[in-house]
């Protein structure tokens, strides 16, 4: 039985290593009203990382670069949600419809974030 659950963890692993691997085109990106890094122009940035943690109760989205065809050079930013909060956005993010015409889940964080304070003031511009 041990060996069986050794056995269906690393696949879980190594399934998530290749999901996580492959590079998807940002829906949307956000063009910040003022620059948040002391690099000149690094004022436009899109979600590149998104991890749901529901055994520990975060949310974590890492905001990269991006200059409107993909992402570019190191520049990134993180933000997180933890505890009761990140529980009740899982769980309502668990039932949100993500289909057009609706918001998707990428521009819904951002929008979320802006309002939370935890993303600077922008403009959500979509598809680049």
């Amino acid at each position: 039985m041990t060996r069986l659950r050794f056995a269906a963890s690393a696949f879980v692993i190594v399934a998530l290593m290749i999901v996580c691997a492959r590079p998807v085109a940002p829906q949307e990106k956000i063009k910040l009203a003022s620059p948040v890094l002391a690099d000149p122009g690094a004022s436009s940035f899109a979600p590149a990382t998104l991890c749901f943690d529901a055994r520990g109760a975060e949310i974590m989205v890492m905001m990269w670069e991006h200059d409107g065809t993909g992402f570019v050079g190191d520049r990134h930013f993180v933000f997180r949600y933890t505890g009761e909060e990140a529980k009740t956005l899982l769980a309502q993010i668990n039932t949100m419809n993500f289909a057009p015409p609706n918001p998707s889940l990428r521009k819904r964080l951002m929008q979320k974030a802006q309002t939370d304070g935890k993303l600077a003031a922008g403009t959500i511009q979509e598809k680049p």
